[in-house]
């Protein structure tokens, strides 16, 4: 389920990715920087300004909306929530798994 602290969450991840402060983001945008703080919040939020904000920070509508983004969450503080960033997380993701279980065997 999508809520308003989700809905924030992404607008200040996509934000971070695409290198902004709120400041930036919030003269792109056409509105103060109060209001960006409130957006990430998930207040005050319209269809309009959240299309705004996805341009401006190069995100598809579906970032912000779809009810889950799994393992995308990880990538967004990074900046790099695209489909070959997920697939090399993924992969990096596996190669630690296989790591620890190489470890955990040794001490068994």
């Amino acid at each position: 389920m999508l809520t308003e602290e989700i809905l924030g969450t992404r607008v200040r991840h996509a934000r971070e990715g695409a290198g902004l402060t709120q400041a930036e983001l919030a003269k792109k945008i056409g509105v103060d920087q109060p209001m960006v703080s409130r957006f990430e919040k998930g207040r005050d939020i319209g269809s309009i300004l959240l299309t705004k904000i996805a341009e401006v920070t190069g995100q598809e509508l579906d970032f912000f909306l779809k009810p889950e983004q799994p393992i995308a969450g990880v990538l967004w503080k990074k900046g790099a929530a695209t489909l070959e960033a997920l697939d090399e997380a993924q992969r990096q993701m596996l190669s630690l798994i296989e790591d620890y279980e190489s470890v955990r065997r040794l001490g068994d």
